[in-house]
């Protein structure tokens, strides 16, 4: 039910790959949990949502941040797959870098590498808007390029195995033009 009750029974485990469904248990645990002298390094999300018609609300983000954050000082890479979550909102997480990078991000202060992918349930997106809070110093110190086209979400280059809903490069938009052109030709 929560994986991450079962990583204090592995203190050495350094690399996790999970497949989940994001569940209210995040909400619901009675305890905060506590992780020390953890070896953590790479932490791979990817959540499914029980019910495709079911909105994921900023609270759920919020408890799943707070449990990844235990791992903050050992983390070197970080994936979160949010794209069969339906997120309602662009203002909100993940799609709000400066969000993103203050609730959880910026207390890591070895994570390297950064994935993220999602889609938002919003029709109508002002891309410029999105993409311009991925653009401060702290983004840009690391080198970590978001991308959009349409819907979706994610860091150049691509890390995942699937691109939904891409059509071509002409309608991807990014935080590095130069990236992105590199990457066309």
């Amino acid at each position: 039910r929560d994986v991450f009750a079962v990583l204090r029974y592995t203190p050495n485990l350094i690399d996790l790959n999970v497949t989940t469904v994001l569940c209210s248990i995040h909400q619901n645990r009675e305890q905060p949990m506590t992780m020390r002298g953890y070896k953590l390094q790479k932490l791979a999300l990817t959540f499914l949502w029980k019910d495709p018609d079911d909105v994921t609300d900023q609270t759920t983000y919020l408890h799943l941040i707070s449990d990844i954050k235990l791992f903050s000082s050992s983390l070197t890479c970080l994936s979160m797959n949010f794209i069969d979550l339906n997120v309602a909102s662009t203002d909100e997480l993940p799609f709000n870098g400066l969000k993103l990078q203050h609730q959880l991000l910026k207390s890591m202060i070895t994570l390297d590498q950064f994935h993220l992918y999602a889609k938002t349930r919003q029709h109508s997106i002002n891309v410029d808007g999105v993409l311009s809070t991925f653009t401060d110093r702290f983004w840009l110190d690391r080198r970590w390029f978001v991308a959009m086209h349409g819907t979706y979400l994610y860091p150049l280059p691509f890390h995942f195995h699937e691109l939904h809903g891409f059509i071509d490069f002409d309608r991807v938009q990014s935080t590095d033009t130069a990236l992105l052109a590199d990457m066309t030709t």
